[in-house]
């Protein structure tokens, strides 16, 4: 995570940290995402972002919350400045933000995830699903099938290929954490699309866990269901 790096604290220094993480794993062919975190932090993520797309540094990408009034004039910026290069993961965000600045209501929120989906599909990015809620799953295939993107094709927005990272799907792929929707994320796989799967793990597994259940305490309905039905999510 960026702040665990200073960005709040130096954003020099935190930058330097993540050019030398980043440009480390472009020398191995590893790509980078930048993750969100709470409001705080998000302009000053994507500005580094693009900072170090801008250091010739283009293995790296960014998380938006689709649960944030800002994302739409975020992914906006970032295709502006990064055409097709531009690399997304749309989540719904954990993080519990005012109304003010946030949905926050489910309805609300799958809305504005739903809506970012699309922009970032339809302006040619690259996009990483990683919702497990069923209503932005659907929505996404369809977007998806209205785009001729799907498993086995390639990327119909381009006229020309646009070089991705190792291990990229054609312009898309699905993420889910380890443990949760299982089952979902297997169909998925086994109709052809790509799929990634968020592994956690060190020894600060449980402090990490704990984490996240202060941000937001409905994680743990996913937690419980993992742990009473191991079997439909651990394959």
């Amino acid at each position: 995570m960026p702040t665990a790096l200073g960005l709040l604290i130096d954003q020099k220094s935190a930058y330097k940290n993540i050019e030398r993480i980043v440009r480390k794993a472009s020398e191995n062919g590893i790509f980078v995402r930048l993750d969100m975190e709470d409001s705080r932090a998000t302009q000053a993520t994507i500005d580094a972002t693009l900072d170090m797309q801008a250091r010739g540094l283009e293995n790296i990408g960014l998380v938006l919350q689709g649960r944030m009034f800002r994302t739409p004039s975020d992914i906006s910026q970032m295709c502006e400045t990064l055409g097709p290069k531009a690399d997304f993961r749309i989540c719904k965000g954990i993080y519990l933000e005012p109304r003010e600045i946030a949905h926050t209501s489910y309805q609300g929120i799958v809305e504005g995830t739903n809506k970012a989906l699309d922009m970032m599909l339809e302006s040619g990015a690259y996009t990483a699903i990683a919702s497990h809620d069923l209503p932005v799953i659907d929505h996404a295939l369809k977007s998806l099938e209205s785009r001729g993107l799907g498993p086995g094709k390639d990327d119909p927005r381009h006229d020309n290929p646009v070089s991705r990272a190792k291990g990229k799907g054609p312009g898309y792929e699905f993420q889910f954490l380890l443990g949760v929707r299982g089952n979902v994320r297997r169909s998925l796989a086994e109709k052809g699309h790509r799929t990634r799967i968020y592994l956690p793990y060190g020894t600060k597994w449980y402090e990490y866990g704990m984490r996240r259940l202060r941000e937001n305490p409905d994680v743990a309905v996913h937690v419980t269901k993992s742990l009473l039905f191991p079997w439909t999510n651990r394959r």
